[in-house]
């Protein structure tokens, strides 16, 4: 088996909607469309303000009964504020169930290769199935997410279960010879791919097409939070940054660029949001939102950390794979 990324996700949080017009709700305040969702469906949306800056991106699984968020770290509270503002006649009521949901993530593996990990059929994209992994039960989904695809893992937490899920997973990774990733290997996978991550590029700094979060907006269909915005910027064209790949030529061990300013001479030319360094380049790999102005490939940039001054090589516009 090639190598493989599995994570678990101990900060991403789960959020339940039930009520019959949940879907209808998230449909009009986020970006995509969710609307007509059956069970078993999954799909990827975002939340912005009225002024079109990220809150978060959710995959969200419609359920027979209710509808899961699966919500990023520390983003629980205000996108559950966020929803309840807007929750005026409708009769929906949330739980969080993160304290009572277990997730994993498996990640960079071809078909095959997550089948050989499983005894049943794998879902197809963007829909989930139930697996049984050891002594429990867990909720397989499928999904190209704009934070680069994968396969997620939901395990049920239950209270004096005689096997608890983190058991079951910790002895199903045993005995597939399957390795948990580090959080380092795991954000150069994804830089190198030009994947976004709330909390780095995808912030309350941008809006989604200046992330790299076009996958998950609907330009087709009604109003929602922040549609005039991203409808104007994108009828215009005026979106000020665009996601980009970069180099930056610094020592391993230089810190402070999560959130750095890009430059060039003077002039703001956008910012970086991850930055890992890799050693088969003997540099870092980083993504950053780079102005339009300066999106051509090999465009040189500079970057302040402390006090020293990095140069910044803007990459190609493709996702290596």
């Amino acid at each position: 088996m090639q190598r493989s990324f599995v994570r678990r996700l101990p900060a991403h949080g789960v959020l339940r909607m039930d009520g019959r017009e949940a879907l209808d709700l998230l449909h009009r305040l986020s970006t995509n469309a969710v609307s007509d969702m059956q069970p078993g469906d999954a799909h990827e949306t975002v939340l912005t303000t009225e002024k079109a800056r990220i809150i978060d991106c959710v995959l969200v699984l419609a359920r027979a009964d209710h509808v899961l968020l699966l919500v990023s770290p520390d983003r629980m509270a205000t996108l559950r504020a966020w929803l309840e503002k807007y929750t005026i006649m409708e009769d929906i009521r949330y739980t969080d169930c993160s304290a009572t949901t277990m997730q994993a993530e498996v990640s960079d593996l071809g078909e095959e290769d997550v089948q050989a990990l499983f005894d049943d059929p794998l879902p197809a994209v963007w829909q989930a199935r139930e697996q049984r992994i050891g002594g429990s039960v867990a909720t397989l989904i499928r999904h190209d997410s704009i934070q680069g695809p994968g396969w997620r893992l939901l395990f049920t937490v239950p209270e004096n279960a005689p096997t608890q899920p983190e058991h079951s997973l910790d002895a199903w990774l045993s005995e597939k010879k399957v390795q948990h990733c580090s959080t380092e290997d795991y954000t150069l996978w994804r830089v190198r791919r030009g994947h976004p991550a709330i909390g780095a590029e995808l912030t309350d700094r941008v809006n989604p097409l200046e992330a790299g979060a076009e996958a998950a907006v609907s330009f087709t269909k009604g109003c929602y939070i922040g549609q005039e915005v991203i409808a104007r910027l994108d009828s215009q064209d005026k979106v000020q940054r665009r996601l980009r790949r970069l180099r930056i030529d610094a020592p391993d061990g230089t810190e402070g660029f999560s959130g750095a300013e890009l430059l060039l001479a003077d002039a703001d030319a956008g910012f970086i949001g991850s930055a890992v360094f890799d050693a088969s380049a003997a540099s870092f790999a980083a993504l950053g939102c780079v102005r339009t102005a300066f999106l051509e490939e090999g465009t040189v940039l500079s970057a302040r950390t402390g006090e020293q001054v990095f140069r910044v090589t803007v990459l190609a516009d493709h996702h290596e794979r």
